[in-house]
């Protein structure tokens, strides 16, 4: 059987490409006056309640729009991640959860997000990330986060059902 684990990356190499992308993005992408703060407020709703609703591919287009017009926001890059998570594209989500992990540093559950998609994708960088974050959301009084992370860390570490230990 063939190991289709992906490697763990270089968090330093990651972060460093991640903030150089981002700061080539910190424009809206479409012409014509921006959206108020309101204006754009109401969307990021919607979108938050069509993915509480289980609504993915509904939400997308709605985080979608709001990428074009502030492609820097962590809630904006967090909420479109999910989306695309929810869509099945976990390789996807995890690039706007890092994206948002960079443009937010200290909210660990971007990086609670990045690590339930490199679960997504069996990464074993998973685990690594998970330790990180339930530390960082300790340390930062973020009681769910730190909870989240504590309970995927048990999971991730059961023997798989059906084997002998």
């Amino acid at each position: 059987m063939t190991d289709t684990t992906l490697p763990a990356p270089d968090i330093a190499d990651l972060r460093s490409y991640m903030q150089s992308n981002l700061a080539s993005i910190s424009s809206p992408a479409q012409a014509g006056p921006p959206l108020s703060d309101g204006a754009i407020e109401h969307l990021y709703s919607l979108g938050y309640r069509l993915l509480v609703a289980e609504q993915p591919e509904q939400a997308l287009s709605v985080f979608a729009f709001l990428f074009a017009q502030r492609p820097t926001d962590p809630r904006v890059l967090s909420g479109f991640g999910h989306c695309i998570l929810g869509t099945g594209s976990a390789a996807q989500a995890a690039v706007m959860y890092s994206l948002a992990m960079t443009a937010e540093p200290d909210n660990p559950g971007h990086a609670l997000a990045l690590a339930e998609a490199l679960i997504a994708m069996r990464s074993p960088a998973a685990a690594t990330l998970l330790e990180a974050v339930r530390h960082a959301a300790v340390a930062a009084n973020r009681g769910a986060v730190a909870d989240r992370a504590r309970a995927l860390l048990t999971i991730l570490r059961q023997p798989e059902a059906g084997t002998q230990g």
